[in-house]
C-alpha cells in the first residue's frame, strides 16, 4: 500500500500511496520536522497531498480533507482549508491543515510513533490523489513507542518508515496469554484492512508453519507465529492490553 524510500545521506524520506475518495486510512506519524531536534512534526510538514483541493472553512465538514486524532473517548478532527487564520486572527494566504479554522503550528504537533485517521470526500478530488507523508528519519537506530494498559485502545505507528515485522518488534510490559485465552486476556494489535481489522495476539503457546510449537512468546495471528510482513511503510494501527507496555522498533 504505501512505498518508503528513505536518502540515508540526509536522512530524509517519504511514503507515498494513492488514495480513493471517502475512504479512511490509518496513518503513521514516522518522521519528524527536517532539521528539528524534537521527534515531532506539523501536519503541513508531514503530509503532501496532490489532487486534493483545500476547501473553505465553511464548507470543512462537508468537502474538506480531514484528519482525526484520537483523544481520550473521542476524536479532534483537522480539516484542509483555503482560509485559515493564524494566532492573531490575520489570514494565512495559503491552504494548511487548520483546527476550528486555525493554523495548525507547532502546538498540533504530532509526536513519532503516534497514528491518525485520513479521509478526503470526493469533492476535494481532482484526477489521481496521492498521499506522502515526509519528513527527517530518526538517527536513533532503535525507538520506543508505549501504550496504556487497562484495555485501553491507543493509536500508534512504527516510528521509522519501514513496513513492520511483528516478530521483529521487542515488547515490554505485557504478559503473554495462552491461544484459548487471547481475545478476553491477551494484548491485542488490530490492523486496518479494509472494512475491517487483523488481530494479532501475543501468546506464549504459538506455533510455526510447520505446525511446531515455537516456545517463546510472540505476536501470532490464528495461533502461529507473525512472519513477514503486517504493517506497512506509513500505516498505523490500534494496540490494547491489559497492562501498560511499549514496542521496540529498530531501523
Amino acid at each position: 500500500m504505501a512505498l518508503a524510500q528513505v536518502q540515508s545521506a540526509n536522512t530524509v524520506g517519504y511514503t507515498s500511496q494513492a488514495i480513493a475518495a471517502d475512504t479512511y486510512y490509518l496513518i503513521g506519524t514516522q518522521f519528524e520536522t527536517v532539521g528539528g531536534t524534537a521527534a515531532t512534526i506539523a501536519f503541513d510538514d508531514l503530509i503532501s497531498m496532490s489532487g486534493v483541493s483545500a476547501c473553505s472553512y465553511d464548507n470543512q465538514e462537508t468537502d474538506g480533507a480531514e484528519i482525526d486524532i484520537l483523544a481520550g473517548n473521542g476524536y479532534v478532527p483537522y480539516y484542509y482549508i483555503s482560509d485559515a487564520y493564524d494566532a492573531d486572527d490575520k489570514a494565512v494566504g495559503h491552504d494548511c491543515w487548520a483546527k476550528d479554522g486555525y493554523e495548525c503550528t507547532a502546538a498540533n504537533a504530532q509526536s513519532l510513533g503516534t497514528g491518525f485517521w485520513l479521509k478526503v470526500p470526493a469533492a476535494a478530488i481532482s484526477g489521481t490523489a496521492t498521499l506522502k507523508t515526509c519528513g527527517q528519519v530518526n538517527a536513533a537506530q532503535t525507538l520506543t513507542v508505549s501504550f496504556p494498559g487497562n484495555n485501553v485502545f491507543a493509536l500508534i505507528s512504527n516510528p521509522f518508515p519501514v513496513a513492520t515485522g511483528l516478530q521483529n518488534v521487542t515488547t515490554t510490559g505485557v504478559t503473554a496469554c495462552a491461544y484459548d485465552d487471547q481475545e478476553t486476556d491477551g494484548a491485542e494489535i488490530d490492523v486496518l484492512a479494509g472494512n475491517g481489522y487483523v488481530p494479532y495476539y501475543f501468546i506464549n503457546d504459538a506455533y510455526d508453519a510447520d505446525d511446531k510449537a515455537v516456545n517463546h512468546d510472540c505476536w501470532a495471528k490464528d495461533g502461529y507465529e507473525c512472519t513477514g510482513t503486517q504493517i506497512s511503510a506509513g500505516e498505523g494501527f490500534w494496540i490494547k492490553s491489559p497492562s501498560a507496555g511499549s514496542l521496540t522498533f529498530a531501523l
